[in-house]
């Protein structure tokens, strides 16, 4: 199942906003289970694999986040001072 995710993920396909929460949510729990796993007793390379696919995946979504937030406020802010924006 995690493999599935991450395809859709790479792909770059949309994907609806209630199924991309269940995305995030079922790979943020294999996550902390595969890094749990690794402070026990190690991972395979199989794992490894994944747990990086799933951690690039993410800092990349949360990298788009910022800079879509940086560019909202920066309009914003020239809005505001041209008298435009509340």
């Amino acid at each position: 199942e995690v493999q599935d995710l991450l395809r859709v993920m790479e792909s770059g396909r949309r994907v609806p906003l209630r199924q991309r929460l269940r995305m995030d949510e079922l790979l943020n729990e294999e996550r902390v289970r595969l890094e749990q796993k690794d402070d026990d007793c190690g991972l395979t390379g199989a794992e490894w694999k994944i747990l990086r696919q799933i951690q690039e995946g993410q800092d990349k979504r949360k990298k788009e986040e910022m800079t879509r937030r940086e560019a909202l406020e920066q309009r914003k802010k020239a809005l505001q001072q041209r008298g435009l924006a509340e």
